[in-house]
């Protein structure tokens, strides 16, 4: 209606013939290609029809190639994120590793004192490999939808929640994680690892806070430790009792250390839930 015609054009004119033309893509429309003129005016002809369709197939042409150059310039990118990701692993982790066990051999032949320093050398060099391993796996993701799986939700709830403790958690994972840990489980561990980390950041006044998370075909384990000066009040047990019971409803085992040198968290349990009492 007139109506329909004002609130199309936006400027009181009334619209008068249409002619829609659709956008061919590899045999599928893409889109749609709308030409109108104001009431009064003559219809489209057959050659002006013809021309707007020849129109119409040059544009599809156009946004095709627009989206292969997109596609280009990802998969490229992508390409050069891979090849950082192999110089990290082939290069860059394994002089670590190297320089890590000659520091390990010095440290036999230095005094008690220096060999302590040595050793917590080793240890940061430890941490450094790990945290290039997680980069190295963030750099390796192929497309969005691994922003999903449980490596990367775990990563970035780590580093969601390091404003909140002394430094980002140190991260890392072995064996199947996101073959393994998917869905229902994934969820469950995702929140099991929230509230470890909350339990630190409330009672544990730590410096450093590790997450290791390992799956294999038969189990999860999730490892949760950090340095603080430990607490075995009523108020953290409370905060954990989730926790276990969490894992005794999916058949799993939980234990929970805590001392002046810091706390140890495991959560395990079976990749298939089984039936308490079954």
């Amino acid at each position: 209606d007139s109506a329909g015609y004002e609130l199309l054009l936006g400027d009181g004119r009334l619209l008068g013939p249409v002619m829609a033309v659709p956008l061919i893509s590899a045999g599928i429309a893409t889109g749609v290609m709308l030409v109108g003129r104001l009431q009064g005016a003559l219809r489209f002809t057959r050659s002006v029809v013809e021309m707007a369709a020849d129109f119409a197939g040059q544009a599809s042409v156009a946004m095709e190639l627009g989206a292969a150059r997109v596609d280009r310039e990802r998969m490229a990118l992508l390409e050069d994120r891979g090849r950082i990701a192999r110089d990290l692993h082939d290069h860059v982790i394994q002089q670590l590793f190297a320089t890590g066990l000659e520091l390990q051999s010095i440290a036999g032949l230095a005094t008690p004192a220096l060999a302590r320093r040595i050793a917590d050398s080793v240890s940061n060099m430890d941490a450094s490999i790990s945290q290039i391993r997680t980069v190295i796996f963030a750099l390796s993701t192929r497309s969005t939808d691994q922003h999903d799986t449980v490596r990367h939700r775990i990563i970035t709830l780590a580093n969601e929640l390091a404003p909140r403790l002394a430094r980002t958690p140190n991260v890392s994972f072995s064996g199947p994680v996101d073959l393994v840990i998917a869905n229902e489980l994934a969820d469950e561990v995702v929140a099991v690892t929230r509230e470890a980390l909350l339990n630190v950041i409330k009672h544990a006044a730590a410096e450093h806070a590790t997450i290791e998370l390992v799956a294999t075909t038969a189990e999860v384990r999730l490892l949760v430790t950090d340095d603080g000066g430990g607490s075995s009040g009523s108020t953290r047990r409370s905060g954990i009792s989730n926790l276990e019971q969490r894992a005794v409803l999916r058949g799993g085992s939980f234990h929970f250390e805590s001392d002046a040198g810091g706390t140890r968290l495991s959560w395990i349990v079976p990749t298939v839930p089984v039936e308490i009492g079954a």
